[in-house]
């Protein structure tokens, strides 16, 4: 069939498929209005789909289109075109060309359009796909697009939600980024997938200023179209729903069920990079701020009731969004502040105080305690965030305020040194854990002690602010005893303020601490509270000290402590002992001493020593000649007593001990501590040091009256000294001594012995008298040789008189010998019986009051066995009867000018051991009777 130009049907419509893909648009045209019977708008548009090249510029064929909108073809016009091209086809060739044409159809597959969409949307959606497709030149989609926005609502969402953000993505905001979408691609993204991609241009780049306007050109454009997508496809289905007559009940938020992408999206990004998320909702209104570039003009977008409801779930994913993150640098905080301004302007609310300024003051947040007591940690985990029943991420009054009160609390935190997390600090509150809390609190405290320094005025402020942070402002919880609401709210009170009070103390803040806890009528604390946290302070800085000298260091720290305030605590026995442990610890400072292993001596050794004296016994040990220094030995040992440690070496302010026990407690720490300064006399071959000590040092009757101790303690007294004694009497030179410096030597050993055997208790007695024996053969010997040495030194003397003067002078050789024999009778040592008689008058002569040492015996033999009793008993009473019989006998004698030392010790003891243990040896007691009425004596 042709027409009157002589084109059939087949020919027309190839020689318009060739005119097209010739880009001939202008002869198209005139061939389509000249045969408008045989191509109809379908098929003109499926021919330019085809074959129009897709490089062709838009405002070529921009008109074409433009009129078959508006369907202005005049068929009776006559076209001028070249048909040459289609002449020498026969219409049975025409016709096979025409079917192997294979035209593009008006659909698009990565589209779904539906029926109800006009030929021209079609057509655009489709040409727009093939120019991307085979030409990427996307940028001139707008130009071929604008004129027909208006033609269509469906074209005009599709090109806002897809085309719109792809290009802006592309070539408008990150023109140099490596990963372009295909239009086909990006239309097939899922709405997760979609807001990742679009958003995540501006994390990579790092450029979070313009994440607010991703969100506002990119993803609100997306979920523009998005919107509408799924309002067709409801509304298709309730147009099938009606048709079966089945009741529908449309959502209410079909139009914003996309949005909760981007909320998650949100949440997730504060998890990782909190400062995007900070500059999201800086930069952004929520969903309601969509920059459509006016394309949407005339458009509706969301009802008024949908938006409201995302722009709460907004507002509630930026307040998750602070829980989210663990970030806890000054920055995050500060971001988190604004993140609580912003949205407190977006919903219209109270905007919070300035949290991070110097010149802030402290909120009172009392009101939230009912609420906080209802919460749980549960409120934290990141899928229960964005629950619409959230009472800590629901935009309203508690939440907002909550979330000021937190961050609050981390702005002091990070002043006080600790730097936490919102989520973190939040955790702690409503963990309500009194453990945790307490933990936090010491590391605050730490990180405080271990500071910069600070005046006292700093220091006041940060009472105020651990204060605050118990309890948010509010004083009425701790008067009533009650929890308080902050961060460490859990803990108690007072174990606060003395945490509190310590770290004043250990920085010195001497002043603050007087006015805060001892003169201040608060009371926050007790007396005897203060008290002993002062002690606790004054023996921390003791433990830690590295020297004991109380100008340096620690001890100079404790020292100061007690110098502060103890004149507020007069009556405190604590400040005494504390002054009496480090009076000892200074004086031992200037000994040189080390403990086991090696390790240098520090203060604390004194306290966890079991017994404090055996550092002394290490001092006598480490030093040489340090025994000399007695006197300043005895006040360290008199200082340990004071201290209150020789008993219990783990504190100092034990009560009191009574005043007898304490006098009888020194004077048996301080025998000890001769005792040991003997032994390290002997040890260092100093006897006659040690033989003093003995002498003056132990004077056994120098202890308190009878009945004011135990026998206990007498006991551990005497036998101390009786040890003592002891072991100086049976010590022997190392070097060997000759002459009248050995005999001193031995008379000074058997009147030590002498000093033991009174003291000693019964089963020791047989042990000394051994060690007397073996002395008094020793003296025997050195008096012979002495006597046989002056006999020998006579005989040379007489051989060398010149005229027999010896005989001239009446003086025999037998009268010579008889004197020189009554004079080694009488120098040498009585028997063991004999030697008792003068015991008494040397010890008297000793300032030893004789009967005071007959009660001493008869109290050691009071704890011995019955046999020793009877036996110790009797040479008590032959001690003191010989001993007034030999003071009357000295005392009478004009004739003995001098008593030799050595035979009144002997006289002393043998007169006691004759009755007393005389079967020891095996000898005759002496009948006092028969001594009295002898011959000899008569």
């Amino acid at each position: 069939m042709e027409n009157a130009s002589g084109l059939s049907e087949a020919q027309a419509v190839l020689l318009a498929a060739h005119l097209a893909s010739e880009s001939e648009v202008t002869s198209f045209w005139a061939l389509a209005n000249s045969h408008s019977q045989f191509l109809p708008k379908e098929l003109l548009l499926r021919l330019l789909l085809t074959y129009l090249p897709e490089s062709t510029s838009p405002s070529n064929f921009c008109w074409l289109i433009q009129r078959l909108v508006t369907e202005e073809v005049d068929s009776s016009s006559e076209g001028s075109f070249d048909a040459t091209p289609v002449k020498g086809l026969t219409e049975s060739q025409s016709r096979k060309r025409v079917q192997r044409l294979q035209l593009l159809p008006l659909a698009c597959p990565s589209y779904a359009l539906d029926d109800s969409v006009d030929l021209i949307t079609r057509f655009l959606i489709c040409r727009i796909h093939r120019i991307d497709s085979e030409t990427g030149l996307l940028a001139q989609v707008p130009q071929l697009l604008e004129p027909f926005l208006h033609h269509s609502d469906e074209l005009r969402c599709w090109f806002i939600s897809r085309v719109l953000p792809l290009l802006r993505l592309s070539y408008e905001y990150y023109p140099e980024s490596y990963t372009v979408f295909s239009l086909s691609e990006f239309e097939k993204l899922s709405g997760e997938t979609a807001v990742h991609n679009l958003l995540s241009k501006c994390g990579e780049t790092g450029a979070h200023e313009n994440i607010g306007r991703d969100l506002r050109n990119l993803v609100g454009p997306w979920m523009y179209g998005s919107g509408k997508n799924k309002r067709r496809k409801l509304n298709a289905e309730h147009h099938e729903d009606k048709n079966n007559g089945r009741p529908y009940e449309p959502l209410n938020d079909a139009d914003g069920a996309e949005w909760k992408f981007v909320f998650e999206w949100l949440l997730s990004t504060a998890r990782t990079t909190f400062s995007l998320a900070v500059d999201a909702v800086q930069g952004w209104d929520g969903p309601g701020d969509v920059d459509c570039g006016g394309y949407n003009e005339g458009l509706g977008y969301l009802d008024e009731s949908v938006q409201q409801s995302l722009e709460l779930q907004y507002a509630q994913t930026a307040l998750a969004s602070v829980y989210a993150t663990d970030e806890a640098s000054p920055a995050a905080l500060e971001g988190a502040y604004h993140i609580l301004v912003r949205i407190t302007e977006l919903m219209q609310l109270d905007v919070p105080p300035e949290v991070f300024s110097p010149h802030s003051s402290l909120s009172r947040f009392g009101d939230l305690a009912g609420s906080i007591r209802d919460w749980s940690t549960m409120l934290l985990l990141q899928n229960a965030l964005l629950q619409p029943k959230n009472p800590l991420t629901t935009p309203e009054k508690n939440s907002i305020k909550f979330m000021e009160a937190v961050l609050s609390s981390a702005n002091i935190l990070t002043k006080l040194g600790e730097t936490l997390s919102l989520r973190a600090i939040a955790e702690l509150i409503l963990s309500k854990s009194k453990d945790q809390q307490k933990k936090k609190l010491q590391k605050v405290l730490h990180n405080l002690s271990a500071g910069p320094k600070r005046d006292e005025g700093e220091w006041a402020q940060i009472v105020q602010d651990l204060r605050w942070l118990w309890g948010w402002g509010t004083e009425d919880a701790s008067q009533a005893g009650y929890p308080g609401q902050g961060v460490f709210g859990n803990v108690e009170i007072n174990f606060l303020e003395r945490e509190i009070l310590k770290l004043l103390i250990s920085k010195n803040c001497n002043e603050l601490v007087v006015k805060a806890y001892i003169t201040d009528s608060a009371q926050r604390l007790t007396k005897d509270e203060v008290e002993k946290v002062i002690l606790d302070s004054v023996l921390n800085a003791y433990d830690n000290a590295s020297n004991g000298n109380r100008t340096r260091g620690g001890i100079k720290k404790a020292s100061d402590i007690i110098r502060a305030f103890q004149g507020y605590f007069p009556s405190s026995s604590g400040f005494r002992h504390a002054n009496a442990l480090i009076a000892a610890t200074h004086s031992l400072s200037f000994y040189s001493l080390t403990l086991q292993h090696g390790v240098p001596f520090q203060p604390v050794a004194i306290r966890v020593q079991q017994d404090p004296l055996t550092l002394i016994n290490k001092v006598l040990d480490q030093n040489p000649k340090s025994y000399t220094n007695l006197d300043d030995l005895l006040e360290i040992s008199r200082n340990f007593v004071a201290a209150g440690i020789i008993k219990d070496g783990n504190t100092i302010a034990d009560s009191a001990p009574s005043g007898h026990s304490t006098k009888q407690q020194t004077h048996n720490v301080e025998r000890r501590v001769i005792g040991m300064a003997i032994e390290a006399a002997l040890t260092e071959d100093d006897f006659e040091t040690a033989y003093s000590y003995v002498i003056t040092r132990l004077n056994p009757f120098s202890r308190p009256a009878a009945g004011t101790t135990g026998d206990k303690e007498i006991n551990e007294s005497d036998s101390i000294s009786w040890r003592a004694a002891f072991q100086a009497g049976r010590y022997r030179p190392g070097r060997s001594s000759a002459g009248p410096e050995e005999l001193r030597n031995l008379e000074q050993r058997m009147e030590l012995l002498s000093q033991a055997l009174m003291l000693a208790p019964p089963a020791a007695l047989s042990e000394i008298l051994g060690v007397w024996r073996r002395c008094e053969e020793e003296l025997t010997m050195l008096l012979a040789q002495e006597s046989e040495e002056e006999t020998r030194w006579d005989d040379r003397g007489d051989g060398k008189v010149p005229g027999g003067f010896i005989e001239s002078s009446g003086v025999t050789r037998t009268n010579r010998t008889t004197a020189a024999t009554r004079r080694i009778n009488d120098e040498a040592p009585m028997g063991l019986f004999d030697v008792a008689k003068g015991a008494a008058a040397a010890l008297s002569r000793s300032a030893f009051p004789l009967r005071g040492a007959g009660a001493g015996a008869m109290a050691a033999a009071s704890t011995a066995t019955p046999r020793e009793s009877s036996h110790s008993r009797d040479l008590s009473a032959s001690m003191i009867s010989n001993a007034d019989s030999d003071s009357v006998s000295l005392a009478g004698s004009e004739r003995e000018k001098r008593i030799r030392k050595r035979d009144v010790v002997s006289n002393m003891v043998t007169g006691g051991l004759a009755s007393g243990i005389g079967w020891v040896l095996g000898a005759t007691p002496v009948n006092p009777q028969e001594q009295h009425h002898s011959p000899e004596k008569e």
